[in-house]
C-alpha cells in the first residue's frame, strides 16, 4: 500500500501525513510582519505600466496590491451575481 509506505517513512501512522505540525498553530505577528516586509522590500523596483493608451511608472508592490484588490473585487462580484441568479432545473 503506497500511502502506508509513505506514512511510515515519514515516521507517522498510516493516513497521518504532516504529523510534525500541530493543527492549531498560529502565525506569530512578528513573523507575519517580517514576511510582509520581505515582500515589500523585494518588490520596490519601479515598473512601466501601460493601460490602454497611457503609460506610467509605479512601484511593483503598488501594482501587486492593485491587481490583488481588483481580483478580490471581481471574485466578490462573481459570487454575488451567481447567488442572485435563480437555478434553472428542467
Amino acid at each position: 500500500m503506497i500511502s502506508h509506505t509513505v506514512a511510515t517513512r515519514a515516521g507517522s501512522q498510516p493516513g497521518q501525513f504532516f504529523h510534525c505540525h500541530e493543527q492549531n498553530q498560529n502565525l506569530h505577528p512578528r513573523a507575519a510582519l517580517r514576511r510582509i516586509g520581505a515582500v515589500i522590500i523585494q518588490n520596490r523596483a519601479t515598473v512601466n505600466v501601460v493601460v490602454l493608451f497611457t503609460s506610467f511608472e509605479l512601484p511593483l508592490i503598488v501594482l501587486l496590491g492593485v491587481t490583488a484588490l481588483a481580483g478580490f473585487v471581481v471574485g466578490l462580484l462573481v459570487a454575488a451575481l451567481s447567488k442572485s441568479r435563480p437555478n434553472k432545473s428542467d
